[in-house]
């Protein structure tokens, strides 16, 4: 069984100079400009207008293996 996971829209546009401290946490434990340096390594430019869409990923069920959860699961 594979874990499932849901996706959420948090926020349906957003503009890169919009980026909060939390979203940065959220993207992956960054800061602000630690987001911006990854972001360009795999984006290119950082450009503060432009629009991007913000998603949060839930995990709801994960599978179980010998009646324990998997890593990282509930």
């Amino acid at each position: 069984m594979k874990a499932v996971v849901k996706d959420e829209r948090r926020d349906p546009w957003k503009r890169l100079r919009e980026i909060t401290p939390a979203d940065a946490m959220a993207e992956g434990g960054y800061t602000v400009e630690e987001f911006r340096k990854v972001w360009r390594r795999i984006n290119g430019p950082w450009d503060p207008d432009k629009e991007v869409t913000v998603y949060d990923f839930k995990v709801v069920k994960t599978p179980r293996l010998n009646g324990f959860a998997a890593a990282g699961g509930r």
